[in-house]
């Protein structure tokens, strides 16, 4: 039998209150969107209104991010961080010219190759990164940007021997260190918030960077038919996330070729990350 979810919005300490009960308190410097495939942007961001955040990918052959791409024009006012990351290797300039241009209103993160472990070359990788930082130094909107380096997290906890997390850390270049967080399927149950978000954050504390989730998605198990354990777990997760310091967190919102499906189309999970945006964007 699933357990009716219960969300205290009124405790301010963060402390759980008994089962079924998840506090969910409201605290400055989170920031709650949705990550989606830009073809059905329209859809999702109706869904969710309330979003502030999402990414944009210029995929390989895609070239440098540009303003004038409708997977930006598109975006409504309301979105007020956008993730750009690119994969083609771009002159620095076109970067800078991007940056220039950052319409009002907006704020950007800057993500040169995004998970880029354990297939790019690390030397090769911390050499792209420098060269972004030194070309952003000083710029009259750097105050408006942040740099975000992006982990692939189920290959930094599972391909250990491919994959030292702690060589991928760029905290001399990087404002913040992003993990991409999904519900490893290989288990049919939702991992506690403490076990799947504990790397990003411990290595917050190693490191002394921020961090944050630009990618948070996870399927629904096969027993959970109605959603109502999984919007339980998204509730946990996001106020796990804002009381350890998470800076963002996009709910991803679509399918893999390998047909797993993160979309939040059952009520139960909709309405969890409604009320999720509504209570941490609101400050």
């Amino acid at each position: 039998m699933e357990a009716e979810i219960s969300v205290n919005v009124a405790d301010p300490t963060g402390t759980y209150t008994g089962r079924g009960s998840i506090p969910l308190t409201r605290r400055q410097g989170l920031q709650v969107g949705i990550s989606v495939n830009p073809a059905v942007s329209a859809f999702w961001f109706s869904t969710f209104p309330q979003a502030q955040y999402t990414r944009v990918f210029f995929g390989p052959g895609a070239g440098a991010p540009d303003w004038t791409r409708p997977a930006l024009t598109s975006l409504p006012p309301t979105v007020a961080r956008v993730g750009v990351s690119w994969k083609d290797q771009v002159p620095a300039a076109q970067i800078v010219a991007f940056v220039d241009a950052i319409p009002d209103g907006r704020h950007l993160d800057l993500t040169w190759r995004h998970e880029p472990e354990p297939n790019w070359p690390l030397a090769e990788y911390r050499a792209g990164w420098a060269e972004l930082a030194d070309a952003l130094d000083g710029h009259p909107n750097r105050d408006r940007v942040r740099l975000v380096n992006i982990h692939t997290l189920w290959a930094s906890r599972h391909k250990t021997v491919q994959v030292d997390w702690r060589r991928w850390m760029l905290p001399e270049y990087a404002d913040v260190e992003g993990w991409d967080c999904y519900r490893d399927t290989s288990f049919d149950s939702y991992e506690p918030p403490e076990s799947l978000f504990g790397l990003p954050y411990l290595s917050s504390l190693e490191f002394g960077t921020r961090w944050c989730a630009p990618e948070f998605g996870g399927t629904l198990c096969r027993w959970d038919m109605s959603g109502t354990a999984r919007s339980r777990w998204f509730l946990e997760c996001a106020n796990f996330a804002r009381l350890h310091d998470c800076e963002t967190l996009g709910l991803w919102c679509s399918t893999t070729d390998a047909g797993l499906d993160y979309r939040p189309i059952d009520p139960p999970t909709a309405d969890a990350w409604r009320r999720i945006m509504g209570l941490y964007n609101t400050t």
